[in-house]
């Protein structure tokens, strides 16, 4: 990682501090305004999050053992050196540097007290930030559908996926300049804390400001001597934007498309997949290519799952049967002809047309095989069961 953002990141903010100091509580009021009982506890990402602003950067506070909770937003963290250890439905995670975890909103987990190199980045994001990230995804292939399933889910189903990125250099590049690009934003020229940076009640700076020991801001923070800003802080003598000063709408942009990246860089990598998640590889496998046959089961191929996971036909075959004891041909029979069934009870559609919507152009073909499950024909099947709905 870049010398200058890492030295950033290992800069000991006032909230450490505390904690070094003999603070043996974590500070929840930087986290939350509600009082609650600690198994209610959850971190607001509006206290992190200017006005219009849909993502920030903060580091993890080290020196103490975080206590159990969960967040009202989709959290990403990335270990950049050391290791940090979450503690998820009574299970240890251990991330490793270059580890990515992705959790929803319902994961409650606790995080063990890391040391002055254990660094760790915690991404908070708005979910309207995702909407272009998910258009990128919607373009791709059914490892996309089983993601989205994921982070989009409107039921309280706890969903963690860490994947061990260590050595992929495309991905930390992503994620290192989208750090830095929020890291380095620091002060706005009004003199009031960004994004993230917020302060404590006794006005003094949060986690993210740091001090050195005398009380002064550290170096880099913002000021010269003279009290004017430093170079590259933010304006020429004009009052206009400097030369190269992004304006932080499109910084949010820039970084919607960098998410998108890493997302399209994990759907080809799944195999980085920890099997310290909420789902195992071969789980996601069967339950995306499951997915993929509800929802394609008229042109529904073997060859597009194989394709989108990058495993082998057999490996694939061996993988599906394995976990729910079918083939994927058996499996996407049973699902056409459910459909089928489904078509002639409850519409007047003509039996060929209902073929061709099953993905069976064949009407022959699908005359014997529905009569081979059903025990009869499928005007008789429509008959019968037509006839038992009006009684």
């Amino acid at each position: 990682m870049d010398e200058w953002l890492m030295h950033e990141l290992r800069k000991i903010t006032a909230e450490e501090q505390a904690y070094m100091d003999g603070n043996v509580q974590v500070k929840k009021d930087i986290y939350t305004l509600s009082e609650m009982a600690p198994q209610k506890f959850e971190v607001d990402g509006q206290l992190f999050l200017k006005e219009k602003k849909l993502i920030t950067v903060r580091h993890h506070s080290r020196f103490i053992d975080f206590p159990c909770h969960k967040h009202n937003y989709i959290e990403m963290m990335y270990v950049c050196s050391g290791e940090i250890t979450h503690y998820i439905e009574e299970k240890e995670l251990v991330m490793k540097e270059g580890n990515l975890l992705l959790l929803n909103q319902h994961v409650r987990h606790g995080i063990k007290r890391a040391g002055m190199d254990d660094i760790g980045v915690n991404f908070i994001v708005l979910p309207e930030f995702f909407d272009i990230p998910f258009q990128m995804m919607c373009k791709q292939n059914v490892i996309a559908d089983f993601l989205l399933g994921i982070l989009r889910q409107n039921d309280s189903v706890p969903q963690y996926l860490n994947f061990r990125l260590r050595g992929q250099k495309a991905i930390s590049n992503l994620m290192e300049n989208m750090i830095a690009s929020m890291v380095g934003e620091g002060k706005l020229a009004d003199g009031k804390p960004q994004a993230g940076e917020a302060m404590l009640p006794d006005g003094k700076p949060q986690a993210g400001e740091a001090m050195l020991p005398d009380g002064k801001p550290q170096a880099g923070e913002g000021k010269l001597p003279d009290g004017k800003p430093q170079a590259g802080e933010g304006k020429l003598p004009d009052g206009k934007p400097q030369a190269g000063e992004f304006r932080r709408g499109n910084i949010d942009v820039i970084n919607q498309y960098s998410m998108g990246l890493v997302f399209l860089y994990l759907i080809d990598h799944m195999d980085t997949l920890s099997e310290h998640s909420s789902q195992k590889y071969e789980d996601i496998v069967v339950q995306a290519a499951m997915r993929y046959i509800d929802s394609h089961y008229r042109t529904a191929a073997f060859s597009q799952i194989a394709d989108d996971f990058k495993l082998s036909l057999p490996a694939l075959s061996r993988m599906i049967k394995k976990h729910t004891g079918s083939t994927f041909q058996e499996l996407l029979m049973r699902k056409r002809f459910q459909k089928a069934a489904m078509f002639l009870a409850e519409t007047e559609l003509p039996v060929e047309e209902i073929a061709v919507n099953v993905g069976y152009e064949n009407h022959s073909y699908f005359y014997r095989q529905f009569k081979a499950r059903y025990g009869m024909t499928p005007n008789q099947y429509r008959i019968t069961h037509k006839a038992g709905r009006n009684v």
